[in-house]
C-alpha cells in the first residue's frame, strides 16, 4: 500500500466521492457509515422511579462525527396513571437536559392512565442527535416520567451511524 500525502486542498468530484460497501457487509470501524446499536426489548423493559431520570441503555461511540437516534417506549399496569413520560440522548448519564432535547408526552389536563390489557403503552421515536465526539465517549438513551398509584416500565433502542 503507498501513502499519498497532500499539502493543499482536496476537490472531490460532483459525480463520485468516499464509496460505500457495495454489498450487505458493515462498513470498517472508523470508517463513513459505521454502525452501532443497542437495545433493551419489551420482554426485559426496566422499572422506573416517578420524577427520577433512569438510563435504559448506552452504547461507547469511538472520536467523531456521529448520528445517533432512538426510541423509548413506557408501559404500567392497568392503574397506573401518567402525567408526563420524556426520552432523550445524551452523554451525560441520567440527567434530563433542556426540554427542548427531549420528546415528551405531557398530559396537563388531568392524568393519563396506561393500561396493561394488550400490551398498550407508548413510544417516542428521538430524532437524530448529532455527536461530535473526540476521544471514545458512552452515549445513554435515558427516560423520566411522572406516574402515580401503580408502576411503570421502560424499554427502547439507540442506534449510531458514523457520518465523517
Amino acid at each position: 500500500m503507498v501513502d499519498i500525502v497532500f499539502d493543499g486542498s482536496v476537490t472531490t468530484s460532483q459525480t463520485s466521492g468516499i464509496i460505500g460497501t457495495t454489498t450487505n457487509n458493515n462498513a470498517d470501524a472508523g470508517s463513513v457509515g459505521e454502525y452501532m446499536s443497542g437495545q433493551v426489548v419489551f420482554a426485559s423493559r426496566i422499572g422506573i422511579t416517578t420524577a427520577t431520570e433512569k438510563d435504559i441503555i448506552s452504547i461507547s461511540l469511538t472520536a467523531g462525527d456521529w448520528d445517533v437516534s432512538g426510541i423509548a417506549g413506557f408501559f404500567g399496569t392497568g392503574t397506573t396513571s401518567v402525567d408526563m413520560q420524556s426520552g432523550w440522548i445524551s452523554s451525560t448519564s441520567a440527567t434530563a437536559p433542556d426540554i427542548s432535547l427531549r420528546v415528551a408526552g405531557i398530559y396537563p389536563t388531568g392524568a393519563r392512565v396506561l393500561y396493561a390489557s394488550g400490551a398498550m403503552g407508548w413510544q417516542y421515536g428521538i430524532p437524530p442527535t448529532r455527536m461530535s465526539l473526540s476521544a471514545t465517549t458512552t452515549i445513554y438513551l435515558s427516560v423520566r416520567a411522572v406516574f402515580s398509584v401503580s408502576t411503570l416500565a421502560s424499554y427502547g433502542s439507540i442506534s449510531a451511524r458514523r457520518v465523517r
